[in-house]
């Protein structure tokens, strides 16, 4: 027989940050939309190779910026960047947030041989060339 869920304490329930990573995954969702169609139009064939333009009203680049886990970590794609202002050719209107739109295309930079991300740092670190600057890191330390 299969084991019943552990019961969360009390104490650990946080309804507010909660409802703040449910709103977020609704994100990752339109993110993950956004990627597919990219995909289909040959602009990128894997997400880690991706750059992800989200362009959003104040409120809304306040919320995703608020996260001290990188949202390119979150998305799964090599780099995110917020913008409050100006537009993007390939943005497409979110389905589930009126005031935001997703822009998709080939990050710039190398891939890292270790994460596979395509970075600007790649190629800069003499020790390990074929790394970006946060693999390389931890490479050094291990």
């Amino acid at each position: 027989a299969l084991a019943d869920w552990v019961q969360v304490p009390e104490q650990w329930r946080n309804e507010r940050l909660a409802e703040k990573w449910r709103q977020l995954l609704i994100v990752r969702d339109e993110v993950k939309r956004a990627l597919e169609i990219a995909k289909n139009e040959r602009r990128v064939v894997n997400p880690l190779e991706a750059k992800v333009t989200l362009l959003a009203d104040g409120a809304l680049a306040d919320f995703l910026k608020g996260f001290t886990v990188p949202l390119s970590e979150i998305f799964i794609v090599s780099q995110v960047e917020v913008q409050t202002d100006g537009t993007h050719s390939n943005a497409i209107p979110a389905e589930e947030f009126p005031n935001l739109h997703i822009a998709v295309e080939l990050a710039p930079g190398e891939k890292c041989a270790r994460c596979w991300q395509r970075q600007e740092s790649v190629g800069k670190d003499s020790e390990y060339p074929d790394l970006c600057e946060r693999c390389a890191k931890v490479v050094r330390e291990r």
